[in-house]
């Protein structure tokens, strides 16, 4: 049985892909610090969930999850990226805790699951991490979210090239706006409506497509927008 963890997996995208690969037969290792929804998630995907409390900001909170992690997972398939905070604010309405809270969970948090899971990927493993159009060009009023995210695709594009000779392959994923929690009440293209959004399973399938191909193939980029958003 193949093992994926994923952070960030108590709602949204995360949740849809736990649920996803869960219908394939795989072995979801799931991190969100929502002790109240990963209890949910274990009712509703079963046993081959595995839940995790833990805040990924919290960088020694975050080494002893993966001391725990070590002991029930010998290999890790496919780690995803997942977790993030979203805060649209004009530059002169941001405080110093804006800051920290977007670039310790954004950033700082993706960066440590990443190294403390190094030692569970094998040649074949792969990485996803789920960044954004913001990361690849800035939008009005996400200044620290857009910093986060061009901070997660650099660490991506470096990490990556190292990770490349080990038989451990990275993709980046960018999308625009998606039908989550975290994105719809400030989603300046959903005109009210979220059917045109991409949508969370939607996304689950892509990272599926991503397990799925070939370890002579690896996808660098994708950059997705849902049809009413282009910039």
């Amino acid at each position: 049985m193949k093992n994926i963890l994923i952070t960030g997996c108590s709602s949204g995208v995360g949740y849809a892909i736990s649920e996803f690969f869960i219908k394939k037969g795989w072995r979801v290792l799931g991190l969100s610090r929502n002790i109240s929804r990963l209890e949910k998630m274990k009712e509703d995907l079963g046993i081959n969930f595995y839940s995790y409390p833990v805040d990924i900001s919290d960088s020694d909170a975050v080494e002893k999850c993966f001391e725990m992690i070590k002991i029930s997972c010998k290999k890790i398939d496919l780690l995803v990226n997942n977790a993030g905070i979203f805060l649209s604010k004009p530059c002169d309405s941001l405080s110093i805790k804006d800051v920290d809270r977007v670039i310790d969970t954004n950033l700082k948090g993706l960066i440590y699951t990443t190294l403390l899971s190094l030692p569970l990927l094998r040649y074949g493993s792969r990485i996803v991490y789920i960044s954004s159009v913001s990361g690849q060009s800035g939008i009005i009023n996400q200044s620290i979210y857009s910093a986060s995210k061009f901070g997660v695709n650099g660490f991506f594009e470096s990490i990556s090239q190292e990770l490349q000779t080990r038989g451990i392959l990275g993709t980046a994923i960018c999308p625009g706006g998606i039908n989550t929690e975290l994105w719809n009440p400030l989603n300046p293209y959903s005109n009210g409506s979220t059917k045109d959004l991409l949508q969370p399973m939607e996304m689950a399938k892509m990272v599926h497509m991503l397990a799925s191909l070939p370890e002579n193939m690896v996808i660098k980029n994708i950059t997705t927008f849902p049809s009413i958003e282009w910039h």
